[in-house]
């Protein structure tokens, strides 16, 4: 990845944390996440428990600043549970920050819909 601008690190991370969170591997999406964060979002996931499904993900609404170091994006998650099958949707805001070479999601918020 050294010869990879910024902008594109940052997208190959999305990506990255996109699918890990879209097929359930938390613990790979939470490498992704400053300590801070990866305790509380590794026990969300426990008591989502195994009959969580998401259904459809996308990332959007990105804006990074002007040096490149700091980045918000919008997920919109459509997710149901093997129980209740009717869809759900929830709207995360995520702040990314480029720390030691490599992007970190640093906060992540409940922004709309049903939280998760």
């Amino acid at each position: 990845m050294s010869g990879m601008s910024k902008e594109s690190r940052l997208a190959k991370n999305l990506n990255r944390w996109a699918d890990d969170f879209r097929w359930s591997r938390f613990n790979d999406a939470a490498t992704m996440m400053v300590p801070s964060l990866r305790a509380p979002f590794l026990a969300a996931g426990r008591r989502r428990g195994p009959d969580f499904r998401i259904a459809d993900l996308e990332m959007g609404g990105l804006s990074m600043d002007a040096d490149e170091e700091h980045a918000l994006v919008q997920v919109q998650v459509e997710w149901y549970t093997m129980r209740e099958t009717f869809m759900r949707s929830t709207l995360i805001e995520q702040e990314w920050k480029y720390l030691d070479g490599e992007w970190m999601l640093v906060r992540e918020r409940h922004a709309g819909g049903e939280p998760l």
